[in-house]
């Protein structure tokens, strides 16, 4: 697990290694938990007393570990970015090796970039609470944390973007896609995709139109991501045989990384 973001007001290097491994299991407790609540409730329901009532603690116990909502908050928001940077990571260089053999370079750009819209499309099914976490974030307008916890994790924030402007650089360099900028095109993409995948919630208000091929969120998703690229440049014929190599490779979209907390 990424320990990174913890936010303790206690020194822990002065704990015997028997304790510092107790304060790790309790530090993953106290996050699964809050985790929880945010899945289920979102983030309303996360407050220290509640949190506190959940574990069977004292509110008090739990400052010991986290300094505020707020540093509980950003560790939250640190571990799932670094999740899926992890799984940006991971599915990049998979299909570089897979793509690296009787592919073009342009076609390989499309397949990675396609390939990078259905894994994101695919979080709401496969890791439900980690997708639950990024849409409360990304759908409450609030400012969740303070400027002080926020800048914490703003680097990895920029880094997980940083995987996907790759993609759209080499992609630039294969001739697939025009001039233009990386990081404007991933953060159009990104909330574009995540817009797109909130059409989910049609299963439970209108079953019958969620269930139409042409409706479902990862239909609609994949004609967004293909019609965003169109319009950067990508030749229709690249994009067609990338999504025929996807579709022949589902697992592509799929690489094998752990659920944040």
């Amino acid at each position: 697990m990424n320990m990174a973001y913890t936010a303790s007001t206690d020194d822990t290097t002065a704990l015997s290694p028997r304790r510092q491994r107790a304060r790790a299991r309790r530090t993953e407790r106290i996050v699964g938990s809050a985790m929880d609540l945010i899945a289920a409730e979102g983030f309303d329901a996360l407050t220290m007393t509640r949190l506190a009532d959940e574990l069977d603690l004292s509110v008090g116990a739990l400052y010991r570990y986290f300094r505020s909502k707020d540093a509980l908050v950003a560790e939250l928001q640190g571990r799932a970015i670094a999740t899926i940077r992890g799984q940006l990571v991971a599915l990049r260089a998979d299909l570089a090796q897979a793509l690296c053999v009787g592919t073009s370079p342009r076609v390989a750009s499309c397949t990675e970039l396609l390939a990078i819209a259905d894994h994101y499309l695919l979080m709401r099914e496969r890791e439900p609470r980690l997708y639950r976490l990024v849409a409360a974030t990304l759908s409450d307008p609030r400012h969740l944390v303070d400027d002080a916890e926020a800048a914490a994790v703003a680097p990895s924030f920029t880094a997980a973007l940083g995987e996907v402007a790759s993609s759209f650089d080499a992609a630039v360099a294969s001739g697939a896609l025009e001039e233009g900028s990386a990081l404007r095109r991933t953060v159009a993409y990104w909330t574009a995709l995540h817009g797109v995948s909130l059409v989910g919630k049609l299963e439970r208000l209108a079953p019958a139109a969620a269930g139409d091929e042409l409706l479902g969120a990862r239909r609609l998703g994949r004609d967004l991501a293909a019609t965003m690229l169109r319009g950067w440049g990508a030749d229709p014929d690249d994009l067609g045989a990338a999504r025929a190599w996807l579709n022949d490779h589902p697992e592509a979209s799929q690489p094998t990384t752990e659920e944040t907390a």
